[in-house]
């Protein structure tokens, strides 16, 4: 159980989803601030206080219902349901803030419903090209219909993008920035996975754990550990288990 929890976190960081931190426990203020750091939002946005909130609560009510094992089927389509509701709501506040749609596919994939996730990522792309979770996405998309040349084409985008945060992103290694840097690090990881090259995949996670556990704590970088475990067909594998998971009448 608990790998497939990890599974399931890594899922929603492969969408750019920042919930499976603990982003939900920070003051709202603060809370705000990380969602408007450079390279998460378009080019000289102004935030929205209120548009940040409602995605606030629909990134709470989507991680209840992907993290928590005590709830049944019913209860987490509720807390789906109320993600959706929030996020709809952002969204006719404003539609230019990326998030929202890496959440609404994030949400999507959670029920099964590929073609939709799809939809809104390749809406966030049309944003912002140089968002490597997308195409991160996007290529396991593809992988789940059978398309590995598609995949492994955005896969390979996805780690040039990665790699190219990372050479000019020493500002991310400020205090109240880390969390970006290791991410953008685990995401670099991440592409390695789904590419196969998992030896090398392996030696980026170790370093990224040498680094990091020392400032951010052993339990906050267990995400990050998970993927020592994993193999590309582990997480194809995982993603198709939630699939069916999500579809089955029984909880």
């Amino acid at each position: 159980m608990q790998m497939l929890k990890s599974i399931s976190c890594l899922g929603l960081l492969l969408l750019g989803l920042t919930a499976c931190q603990d982003q939900q426990n920070l003051p709202a203020k603060e809370a705000a601030k990380l969602n408007t750091e450079e390279g998460w939002l378009p080019p000289n946005y102004e935030a929205s206080p209120e548009m940040l909130r409602l995605n606030d609560l629909g990134i709470r009510y989507q991680t209840q219902a992907e993290t928590d094992p005590t709830i049944n089927l019913e209860q987490r389509e509720i807390y789906l349901d109320s993600a959706r509701y929030y996020y709809q709501q952002a969204l006719a506040q404003d539609s230019s803030y990326g998030l929202l749609y890496s959440n609404m596919a994030a949400l999507e994939m959670q029920e099964g419903r590929m073609a939709e996730a799809e939809k809104y990522l390749r809406q966030r792309l049309a944003q912002e090209p140089e968002f490597a979770e997308g195409w991160q996405s996007l290529g396991f998309f593809k992988d789940l219909q059978g398309d590995s040349v598609a995949a492994f084409k955005y896969y390979e985008k996805s780690l040039a993008l990665f790699d190219g945060r990372l050479a000019k992103g020493k500002k991310y290694r400020q205090p109240e920035n880390i969390i970006y840097y290791y991410d953008n690090w685990a995401g670099k990881s991440h592409s390695l996975l789904l590419l196969g090259q998992e030896e090398k995949a392996r030696e980026s996670v170790d370093a990224l754990l040498k680094e990091a556990a020392p400032i951010m704590g052993p339990q906050k970088v267990q995400i990050y550990a998970a993927m020592l475990q994993l193999s590309r067909q582990d997480l194809i594998q995982g993603i198709r288990d939630r699939q069916k998971a999500a579809s089955s009448p029984t909880n």
